[in-house]
């Protein structure tokens, strides 16, 4: 084993960087909201991004138990193998770990590999999608009708679209916030320490309850004029129903100019519509609303929904979104 080929990333960006790119006149650089409400601007490298945030964890024989749990409750059928083999695959990662740990001679080494692995585990997971999702998210922005009812096209934008809603910062604070004011101490702490398997497994749940709901919904991308741009946030998928308990019209901007959109209640034709700044304005403000970070393509585009954003840690669960609940352990459950 050769330590010096061995690299660990440790910079986790918990919005996808490229995505926020789009946002960007010269590829790097975007505006945002900073801790202290105002407009600045920065380069996406280092824009919603925390050290080690997917890294991969021991797991004591409780909480496999518990992740094991949650596939066979939460995750959807075609995924339920795909990520049991992934925690097995973690699981003789672990194993390995230990016996080397134990052999002096190769002690630096094993240390090394090993985490390398845990901070490149998950991350590695989450860039599969991200690439497959970027050819999907370029095909659409050719404006071609077609690519709106092409399954090879829309699987990985679904799939990308619940990995993107469960992998944030806001939302772990906030599941975590929840979850300390209803369980016990352990229960919270085995939760915690597993989050970052979790949150995979009900990102995969929301993309394929996306996914197989396609047949009930209006797909729609969606147009605006550059005086009326969307803006971003570290809540990308947003659900803009007026009664979001009853209806799912999600909206996912992938551009200053465009956001596809699934909606239940059909408020969006088929097909590529070009939307009035009003409706634009209320796919941003909610996006404020839910999000602790807004990104734009100028600073004015940021500036009227400053005022809107919640820069706490999330209380709610974003069940607007995943229409999900706890089960008697706290863990999320499937969609109801």
């Amino acid at each position: 084993m050769d330590p010096s080929k061995l690299k660990a990333q440790k910079k986790h960006h918990f919005v996808w960087a490229w995505h926020l790119s789009r946002w960007s006149s010269n590829g790097r650089d975007v505006h945002y909201m900073t801790p202290k409400g105002k407009v600045a601007q920065d380069s996406v490298k280092g824009l919603a991004r925390e050290d080690n945030f997917y890294r991969a964890q021991p797991l004591t024989p409780r909480q496999v138990e518990l992740v094991r749990r949650t596939i066979t409750a939460a995750a959807p059928s075609a995924a339920r193998n795909f990520l049991s083999e992934m925690l097995e695959r973690w699981l003789n990662i672990q194993r390995a770990v230990g016996i080397a740990r134990s052999m002096p001679e190769i002690a630096r080494e094993s240390h090394q590999a090993y985490e390398a692995l845990e901070c490149n585990f998950i991350e590695t997971f989450h860039t599969a999608h991200e690439l497959g999702a970027r050819a999907a998210m370029e095909a659409l922005m050719g404006d071609d009708p077609a690519a709106l009812s092409d399954r090879s096209i829309l699987l990985p934008i679904c799939m990308y679209a619940g990995q993107a809603t469960m992998r944030t910062r806001s939302l772990r604070d906030g599941v975590a916030q929840a979850r300390a004011l209803t369980m016990s101490k352990s229960d919270d702490a085995d939760l915690s320490a597993t989050w970052w398997f979790l949150s995979v497994i009900y990102g995969a749940n929301l993309g394929q309850s996306l996914y197989h709901g396609l047949g009930d919904c209006t797909v729609s991308l969606l147009k605006t004029a550059d005086d009326m741009p969307f803006i971003f946030s570290d809540h990308p998928v947003v659900n803009i129903h007026s009664a979001p308990d009853k209806s799912q019209d999600l909206v996912m901007p992938i551009s200053p100019n465009r956001a596809i959109s699934i909606s239940e209640s059909k408020q969006f034709e088929k097909g590529v519509v070009s939307i009035a700044s009003d409706d634009v304005n209320r796919i941003n403000l909610t996006q404020a609303r839910r999000a602790s970070m807004i990104f734009g393509s100028s600073a004015e585009s940021l500036q009227r929904y400053l005022a809107y954003v919640n820069r706490s840690p999330r209380r709610h669960l974003a069940v607007a979104v995943t229409r999900c609940r706890y089960d008697s352990l706290g863990t999320l459950g499937q969609p109801q």
